[in-house]
């Protein structure tokens, strides 16, 4: 049989820079390597710059002891950071999960279909909607903030739930990723839900647990089995998702600036 018919029949794959074959995952090293990696060390830095500025530079109370508390009072650097954080996030939710179910075989830790068939249309459709809306999401609660409580919240309640769902959709249908962060996601979502209306530091400990668990799936779990060390430059990183989060960051700003001075609004 020809390599041309080996591609149309799924043996083997045209893309050579992924270097998956038979439809599969690329040989991951282990968790910890997998952790040492760029992305996720990329991803770590972002983050911890953000949570520097609320522990170590900020001496102001919050209103709202919360991320998106901080973020309303923190200075614009502080705001592009985690705007970067998010946008990346989301933008890499979408590229590893199109990656996924374009390119590697359903092996389900149980047999719900038979291990190594293909994703059917459906399941790819909805699993890239459900990326597509936890990016938006991402994207949604950074732009607007929380002083436009409504939608931001609305933006914040559909990242956790989406996130909770791909996750888990993701650990029953691909046996192969790593599900050391489905656990704690699950966990911090639930221990933010149960004090949200008490607020405080614990709701305030399972913000940070959230968002850090995922960045992790999405660095950790996803990342390094569909994408090759030698594949991901810092540089194009830097640029392609920085570019797009300093837009966001200025959104907010003047989002914010509105929020605290209605009459200077256009539309007033």
């Amino acid at each position: 049989m020809s390599q041309t018919q080996d591609i149309e029949l799924g043996v083997l794959l045209p893309d050579d820079n992924h270097k998956l074959e038979k439809r599969g995952l690329l040989t991951s090293s282990s968790l910890l390597q997998d952790m040492v990696r760029w992305s996720p060390l990329g991803h770590l830095a972002v983050w911890a710059s953000f949570l520097f500025y609320i522990f170590g530079l900020e001496t102001r109370q919050a209103e709202d002891l919360s991320v998106c508390g901080y973020d309303m009072i923190a200075p614009f650097w502080a705001q592009f950071a985690f705007a970067w954080l998010c946008f990346s996030g989301g933008e890499l939710t979408v590229r590893m999960i199109y990656t996924l179910t374009e390119s590697v075989d359903i092996s389900p830790a149980w047999p719900l279909p038979a291990p190594g068939a293909r994703p059917s249309k459906i399941i790819k459709a909805a699993l890239r909607v459900l990326s597509v809306v936890i990016a938006m999401s991402m994207c949604g609660f950074v732009a607007i903030p929380r002083c436009l409580f409504p939608p931001h919240q609305f933006m914040v309640e559909s990242f956790m739930v989406g996130s909770c769902v791909l996750m888990s959709a993701v650990a029953i249908m691909y046996s192969g990723i790593t599900r050391i962060m489905l656990a704690p996601f699950i966990f911090f979502c639930c221990f933010c839900v149960h004090n949200y209306n008490v607020g405080g530091p614990w709701f305030f400990f399972g913000e940070l647990g959230f968002i850090t668990t995922y960045i992790y799936f999405c660095t950790v779990g996803l990342h390094p089995r569909l994408v090759a060390p030698e594949d991901f430059s810092v540089v194009w990183w830097a640029i392609s998702s920085g570019v797009p989060a300093w837009v966001l960051a200025s959104c907010k700003f003047h989002s914010i600036f509105l929020c605290h001075n209605p009459a200077e609004s256009i539309l007033l």
